[in-house]
């Protein structure tokens, strides 16, 4: 989908290596890229102020609307993954906090359906019926 902003609009366009981050409110480390533009103007039908974000790096035709969302895909440029599993073993990293969270999942599920003598990972309706020969009646 291609942003459609209005002709008779007046566009005020900063730059990132412009941009003063103190004026937004965002958690985590601002990725250490300033290749952006910002573009503002005043949405005739609703007279409302419209923000863009806009990635300059070459061959990328992405924008945004919201911040969180445009500084996740700087990472794509950056190649920053701030959040690391902290599993012993375990030496994957993720670009936003959400995948890490899904992934921890895999690492509680797997400990939740391991087999104790076998040490073998089984679905729940499977781990009850193993048979062990030398715990037979």
């Amino acid at each position: 989908m291609q942003e459609q902003i209005p002709h008779n609009s007046e566009i005020h366009v900063q730059r990132g290596a412009n941009f003063d981050f103190s004026t937004i409110k965002i958690d985590e480390a601002v990725p250490s890229t300033r290749k952006f533009r910002v573009f503002k103007y005043k949405n005739p039908r609703t007279m409302r102020q419209v923000k863009i974000l806009k990635c300059d790096h070459s061959n990328c035709r992405m924008f945004f609307r919201k911040w969180h969302n445009f500084f996740d895909h700087l990472r794509v440029h950056t190649g920053e993954r701030p959040f690391i599993c902290n599993e012993p073993g375990c030496d994957q990293s993720f670009t936003q906090k959400a995948n890490l969270t899904k992934h921890l999942a895999v690492h509680m599920r797997r400990s939740k359906h391991q087999c104790k003598f076998c040490k073998r990972f089984f679905q729940t309706e499977h781990l009850y019926k193993v048979s062990i020969p030398f715990m037979a009646d």
